[in-house]
Parts: structure tokens; sequence; C-alpha cells
């Protein structure tokens, strides 16, 4: 959040196989928008996509190179 702003942001993320692709894509979209929260909260599958996300590396580009693979 911007030093001007008093407000404090925080995103937790759901657990449980699947939801955790969706807090994948969710914090990369986000991240594209320059939205980085003060605090961060996950559970299961949705711990490495939050922990990147806290450091700046959220992208889903991952996802994007394993499609490339596959096709």
């Amino acid at each position: 959040m911007s030093k001007g702003n008093t407000k404090s942001l925080a995103i937790t993320c759901a657990s449980g196989s699947f939801k955790g692709a969706f807090a994948h894509g969710v914090l990369s979209a986000l991240e594209a928008c320059r939205v980085q929260a003060d605090a961060y909260a996950a559970a299961s599958s949705s711990v490495i996509p939050t922990a990147w996300a806290t450091i700046g590396k959220a992208t889903v580009k991952i996802w994007e190179s394993t499609l490339q693979m596959l096709l």
C-alpha cells in the first residue's frame, strides 16, 4: 500500500485442491494490477502461490509453460 494511505489490506486464500490454482490466478491478477497486501494468510494448496505473492512473484507463467509442453 502507498505510504499516504492509512488503510491496510490483508488477503487470505482458501485451501484444498483446485482452490490453490484459483488463488494463484487471483494473486497473479492482483500483482499485475500492482496490488500488494500488508498481510497474507494461506493453508494447504494455496501456501506456495501466497508465498510467491508476498515477494511479488505470483505470476502464472508456470501454468502457461506447462500447458505449452502438453500441447
